[in-house]
């Protein structure tokens, strides 16, 4: 096998071990992804679980208000009434006293007691909720966020460092090389005029030294030959 296909043999090889790589971290991704997906998930459910507790919670407390203040307004309602009841007793008792013509000085009694009663209802029946059902949903329309970046340690998931994906990891780092290797072009453009076949063969070993640059870096070749 000739050199160019030595070369070309290994640059398949090591982008086929790359992309192999590739798919592989591809796959460790989308397990992290279906893991970190379950696990918001569940976050989500005892989230919302708590939060709706509490509005449960308020709920009851809301009930307890109410009884409270409906018992307060009825009791005072009831003695009220029943001081009525008593009061319309005796009136009533006076007032046939007064038909039959007897103890009229007892009818004058009652009536001076009676005609300082309270009769108008000492509670009112207004009872009602109150609440902001507006600002309610506009909390919940917007409670709780999903993220799909992380910082460091903030999240379920820390994005993974990854090389350039256009790359192979050999050639992240060789800006210095690539500079080496336009030096050498510079070279080249710049040197005395040679013959046809000798700038014919120059252009190849030049062309196939450029594609074995691209495949390994500048580790692999030197083009200061030329």
């Amino acid at each position: 096998m000739s050199m160019q296909g030595r070369s070309l043999e290994h640059g398949l090889a090591q982008k086929l071990m790359m992309m192999e790589n590739a798919a592989a971290r591809i796959a460790s991704v989308k397990a992290h992804l279906k893991s970190n997906a379950d696990q918001v998930k569940k976050e989500i459910g005892d989230v919302i679980s708590q939060q709706l507790s509490l509005i449960r919670a308020r709920e009851q407390e809301l009930l307890s208000e109410l009884d409270a203040v409906f018992s307060y307004k009825e009791n005072t309602l009831s003695r009220q009434q029943q001081q009525l009841h008593q009061k319309i007793g005796s009136c009533q008792q006076a007032l046939e006293s007064v038909r039959k013509g007897d103890r009229p000085a007892n009818a004058v009694d009652v009536l001076l007691r009676i005609s300082h009663i309270d009769m108008s209802p000492r509670e009112n029946s207004r009872l009602a909720f109150e609440s902001d059902s507006i600002e309610l949903r506009a909390t919940l329309a917007t409670f709780g966020i999903i993220h799909t970046i992380f910082e460091q340690g903030s999240g379920p998931m820390v994005d993974e460092s990854r090389p350039g994906e256009s790359l192979p990891l050999e050639m992240e780092d060789y800006d210095d090389d690539f500079a080496m290797a336009h030096k050498s072009v510079m070279r080249l453009s710049n040197a005395p005029v040679k013959g046809a076949s000798e700038q014919a063969e120059s252009v190849r070993i030049y062309n196939f030294s450029l594609m074995t640059f691209l495949f390994y870096g500048s580790s692999s070749f030197d083009l200061n030959f030329i």
